[in-house]
């Protein structure tokens, strides 16, 4: 039987709306920034090259183990960093083989570190919280949100933008 041809999927033109990518589960390839900067992407959030600082990456085109690396030039695309420990799904999700679980009290004593050494020691960076709306909307972790959002919010000079509009507001330098 066929669908109706209300019922039918028609494909609609893909429209970006945001110009950055976040690639699933930090997926990236030796191509994702050159597809990005393609695209007209301008920003990115899927490697862990530094913590707390943006930066332009550079991809490796030689791989040299006695000499070192050779890296290709700056892209483009300017990289708002993420880390495995400011991720909830990691630490705060039970699936099989997952012996990263830790206790809210632990994450939220992690989150307010870290948060506290990029306020304290890196002027000007960005602390990058991923967040899952099924993991960190469940009852116990929203609690733990709440009391870590009280720690950050305890500081006059805070801001909470989006990543598009950090990027619009950041200066290589």
């Amino acid at each position: 039987m066929t669908p109706p041809e209300s019922a039918r999927h028609r494909p609609t033109p893909m429209r970006r709306v945001d110009p950055g990518a976040v690639p699933a589960s930090s997926a990236v390839t030796g191509d994702t920034l050159d597809l990005l900067a393609e695209f007209g992407f301008d920003w990115g959030s899927s490697l862990v090259g530094r913590d707390f600082t943006p930066y332009r990456p550079r991809m490796v085109v030689e791989l040299d183990q006695e000499n070192g690396n050779t890296f290709g030039p700056e892209s483009r695309v300017l990289e708002f960093p993420v880390s495995w420990l400011l991720d909830d799904f990691p630490e705060l999700e039970s699936f099989k083989g997952n012996a990263l679980m830790q206790a809210n009290g632990v994450v939220l004593a992690r989150w307010k570190d870290s948060f506290d050494f990029a306020h304290e020691r890196c002027p000007g960076g960005v602390a990058n919280w991923t967040l899952h709306p099924p993991t960190i909307g469940r009852a116990h972790n929203l609690l733990m949100l709440e009391k870590f959002l009280d720690h950050v919010t305890s500081f006059d000079d805070v801001w909470f933008p989006t990543l598009s509009e950090l990027f619009d507001s950041w200066e290589d330098g």
